[in-house]
């Protein structure tokens, strides 16, 4: 069966289905956790046909409907197991289309159709998959703030994005712009209550992963040829905060982005960056580790800052400890100094211009492995 063909399959098997067994099939007798467990077995198996990054070209416009489908059925299963209703029809308020379920936002320029589920959630904000409403019916990721009390980040956000791409050309800001994200539309949107959240809307560039995803592949580390690349993208990115006079202030496998085949990076996360220095008085949790000791003793931030999170990113991607700054006997010794020179504890101690490590780091890689093109295989998710 082709990837069209099977796409198909799964996609007859979504309109309107009398059960969830027509979806996922029967499952298992047991507890719910051993259900719950089997059922996301058969959703991860369908949504690799489905998924938009995975479906073929000639489905690719109808791929985002599709996997909400799957998504929101997937939902309604997981429920049903909780009531021991897996079995029985399914409940109309879950049959009911998620073209009809996903909202519509209207700014003072253009709207937008988002899926009905955010993609990811984050600390400050919620991210939405869409399209524009209009001819070209374009893909864009949404940024919804999480509360009003967050709109100022992405107010931020919108603000430093700009100055990459508001750059005079020929100035280095300018030739870093075509990495950083272009903003389409900025706007305050109100919910039942009338409260506002701030809105960011951005191109969706297909192909991009984080390094979240990357680490969760390989959790013992990638080789290092691959983690070489990887690294020198991280490093740039602290490059970019300086060109933009900005501390990033959450260099975070969450916020590089990385495509790869091409190698092109993505910088994001600009949410949380420092346009005036001072001090970073909100962390994102499940990195705490990645945060200098700066940080934790309430003292200004600086470009310093930047490159010790990167160090830790680096580490990490080496299949290192990150708490423990230590990186596996597999990492040749000069590209370690580099690394782990940027995490020293000590401010005074790390390096003050992320250009020389740069070149530094990108000195050992050539002597070790020279230039040779290596792409990224990614397992399919």
């Amino acid at each position: 069966m082709s990837s069209t063909e099977a796409f198909e399959t799964v996609a007859r098997s979504l309109r309107d289905p009398a059960s969830f067994l027509q979806v996922f099939g029967a499952l298992p007798s047991g507890d719910p956790s051993k259900l719950n467990a089997e059922l996301r077995a058969r959703f991860a198996y369908l949504a690799r046909i489905v998924h938009p990054d995975q479906a073929p070209a000639t489905v690719k416009e109808r791929a985002d409907q599709v996997f909400a489908d799957l998504q929101r059925l997937r939902r309604g299963a997981e429920r049903a197991i909780a009531d021991g209703a897996y079995d029985k029809p399914i409940p109309a308020d879950i049959l009911s289309t998620a073209a009809e379920a996903a909202a519509v936002l209207q700014s003072p320029s253009a709207s937008y159709r988002l899926d009905a589920t955010p993609m990811r959630s984050g600390d400050l904000s919620r991210l939405y998959r869409g399209r524009t409403c209009d001819a070209a019916s374009r893909p864009v990721i949404v940024k919804i703030a999480a509360a009003p009390t967050d709109n100022p980040a992405l107010e931020q956000e919108a603000r430093i994005v700009g100055r990459f791409h508001g750059a005079p050309a020929g100035s280095p800001l300018r030739g870093t712009a075509r990495y950083v994200p272009t903003l389409l539309d900025s706007f305050l949107l109100s919910d039942a209550t009338g409260r506002r959240f701030r809105a960011n809307v951005m191109p969706y560039e297909d192909g991009f992963v984080a390094l979240t995803d990357v680490i969760a592949a390989y959790p013992d580390g990638l080789d290092p040829r691959d983690a070489a690349w990887i690294c020198r993208r991280v490093l740039a990115q602290t490059l970019a905060a300086a060109m933009a006079g900005v501390v990033h202030g959450a260099l975070t496998p969450d916020h590089v982005l990385v495509h790869p085949l091409s190698h092109e990076p993505r910088h994001i996360g600009w949410a949380h960056a420092l346009a005036d220095g001072g001090r970073i008085a909100r962390i994102v949790t499940r990195w705490r580790d990645w945060y200098p000791p700066e940080v934790f003793d309430k003292q200004n931030v600086d470009h310093r800052s930047d490159l010790y999170m990167a160090g830790k990113t680096m580490l990490r991607l080496f299949g290192g400890d990150p708490a423990r700054n230590t990186l596996p006997p597999a990492v040749p010794a000069d590209l370690a100094r580099v690394v782990l020179r940027c995490v020293r504890e000590a401010r005074v101690e790390r390096p003050h211009d992320g250009r020389q490590v740069l070149d530094a780091f990108t000195r050992v890689v050539r002597s070790l492995w020279g230039t040779v093109y290596r792409p990224l295989a990614l397992p399919a998710h």
